[in-house]
């Protein structure tokens, strides 16, 4: 599903821009301040954390792992999504609690 996301993204993100932005890779925008700064073309990033592999008791800890997707997806150019396949020692590969 998020590749299918991402492919319409992609599709969709030329319409936003004039021919001249798109080929450069970025337009010109004023932030609060009224500077003008080179602004890169949209992307869109997607991170998946769930509680298959990983125990979250809490929406902190959660949001601690999207925290380390958000670090990854940075790392990436254009538009990405990535997937929390960290596990917690304790856990089997089917998220239960066992000896491994």
């Amino acid at each position: 599903m998020c590749g299918e996301v991402l492919e319409r993204v992609r599709q969709l993100i030329p319409y936003q821009y004039n021919e001249q932005d798109r080929r450069a890779g970025y337009y010109f925008g004023k932030d609060r301040r009224g500077q003008l700064h080179r602004v890169p073309l949209m992307s869109l990033s997607i991170g998946i954390v769930t509680n298959q592999h990983r125990r979250s008791r809490t929406r902190r800890r959660s949001a601690s792992f999207g925290d380390r997707n958000e670090e990854l997806r940075e790392t990436q150019p254009g538009s990405v999504f990535v997937v929390d396949r960290r596990h917690d020692p304790e856990l089997d590969d089917d998220g239960r609690a066992g000896a491994r």
